[in-house]
């Protein structure tokens, strides 16, 4: 009897610890380093265009609620108003940077 309740208490024992040896699950969130471009000070009306493509709304981009991510590299950054160029700068990013363009 005593020989048949060790075999089971080893047993057990087995399911337990095997039971507890599960992997650690850690969920891999993918990061984003590419270089990011910000407009401060920019009016309602001024328009940004990165490398002849038109982005949209200059003041959309103000680094507080919204950037623009870029490749690495050289870019052409214009600021239009009114169809009129406004400002204009070739800059070179490199990854995980975040370059804030001033206006004014």
């Amino acid at each position: 009897m005593t020989k048949k309740l060790l075999v089971c208490s080893v047993a057990i024992a087995l399911m337990l610890g095997l039971s507890a040896c599960k992997r650690p699950w850690k969920r891999a969130e993918p990061v984003d380093t590419r270089p990011q471009i910000a407009v401060a000070n920019a009016s309602s009306t001024a328009v940004l265009v990165i490398d002849g493509i038109t982005i949209g709304p200059a003041s959309k981009f103000d680094g507080k609620e919204a950037t623009v991510r870029v490749g690495k590299g050289t870019h052409v950054i214009e600021i239009l108003e009114g169809g009129r160029l406004v400002y204009t700068e070739t800059i070179t990013l490199a990854d995980d940077i975040t370059r804030t363009i001033s206006i004014r």
